[in-house]
């Protein structure tokens, strides 16, 4: 997703180990589906790195907040959802919007009456 025309998410890393039966779907999808996501989508760039753990996709955001996605077991389509899930993120965390503010006191303003006349 953009933000004033500048797309949050800036690089994604897929770290996968090739040989264990957890990263199948991350290699099916970088075998087929990640030069689709490229073509669609140059302005991020995607490193794969291999690791000796299960398998991770993360997206590190122009503001430099870092999101980690574990893809265990995953197959191709939820991987590629997850990628899109982190392409459309602005790359903040959620804001609390604060507490409701409750009063004892009436209003200054009075009630609300439909039929009054300005």
């Amino acid at each position: 997703m953009s933000r004033n025309g500048v797309y949050c998410l800036q690089k994604l890393i897929f770290k996968y180990n090739p040989n264990h039966p957890t990263s199948k779907g991350v290699r099916e999808f970088i075998e087929s589906g990640l030069s689709s996501f490229r073509n669609q989508n140059p302005q991020i760039d995607v490193a794969i790195e291999k690791a000796s753990s299960e398998p991770h996709l993360i997206g590190q955001y122009v503001n430099g907040y870092f999101r980690n996605v574990t893809l265990k077991q995953f197959n191709k389509e939820q991987v590629l959802s997850q990628t899109m899930f982190l392409r459309n993120q602005w790359g903040s965390s959620p804001k609390n919007p604060g507490t409701k503010i409750y009063s004892k006191k009436k209003s200054i303003q009075g009630m609300w009456d439909p039929n009054t006349t300005y």
